[in-house]
């Protein structure tokens, strides 16, 4: 887990939007395990723990902040988001809406198409039953929501600004969540551009809030280099053809 973990960090930065690296993982425990749909559902629900940890972390934020932030934007972002989470979370759980959205997938080529999320599906309804290990998880998904506007915050001050730490508690959830949009490599540059749209409603300068975001992912590089070591260093117990001694 630790060694597919670190390589669907490092491979991340990479590959489209900040969860291409989750492909990578789910093929590498896939091939470990041999439980495809097990492996893709865990890999699903992990994402989605996070996105339901963000969404912890700015409503309470947005409650307290509402005499800071006054923008049309924000909250409409905000909305989007919860409505997307509120739809997932229909559609996996709840039998007769699911029962629904399969019978657009009815056509004939769509079989296996089907067939693979209904399987997907089966999977996450066993893990619900499951309390303790969601609690964990959503405790844990909650914590690592409030450490990265946390991190962020420290950047904004070691550069010398005053915000409000609210402002990182709702930006960089909305931020976060509009980068899992697979249409920029690792993030980079939607990210930045995000920031610099936020942060100019906290009144931060394009310049200062472009260095924030930077400053930000350059240690998400740090520990995705970290990551890529540990990966290699695992990786030869999958390599295709091992080496054999020579007859020489």
């Amino acid at each position: 887990l630790i060694s597919s973990f670190s390589g669907g960090i490092f491979f991340s930065i990479f590959l489209p939007s900040t969860i291409g690296g989750d492909i990578v993982r789910s093929a590498d425990l896939a091939e470990h395990t041999q439980k495809a749909k097990t492996v893709i559902a865990s890999v699903f629900l992990d994402r989605l723990s996070g996105y339901i940890g963000l969404v912890i972390v700015i409503l309470p934020a947005i409650f307290l902040g509402k005499g800071l932030v006054h923008d049309r934007v924000v909250f409409s972002s905000i909305t989007v988001i919860i409505a997307v989470l509120v739809t997932v979370l229909l559609i996996l759980f709840n039998n007769r809406i699911y029962s629904i959205i399969t019978k657009f997938l009815s056509s004939p080529g769509a079989g296996r198409i089907k067939e693979t999320i209904k399987n997907i599906h089966q999977e996450i309804h066993i893990f619900r039953n499951h309390k303790k290990v969601i609690i964990y998880n959503l405790t844990l998904s909650t914590l690592i929501q409030v450490i990265s506007p946390l991190s962020v915050y420290f950047i904004a001050c070691s550069l010398g600004l005053k915000v409000n730490f609210i402002y990182f508690l709702i930006f960089l959830p909305i931020i976060g969540a509009i980068t899992l949009i697979p249409i920029s490599i690792g993030g980079l540059g939607l990210r930045e551009g995000l920031f610099v749209v936020y942060f100019a409603k906290a009144g931060v300068a394009k310049e200062l809030a472009l260095a924030m975001s930077l400053l930000s992912f350059s240690f998400v590089v740090i520990y995705a280099s970290i990551g890529g070591l540990i990966y290699v260093l695992t990786v030869h117990h999958r390599l295709l053809q091992h080496n054999k001694p020579s007859s020489v």
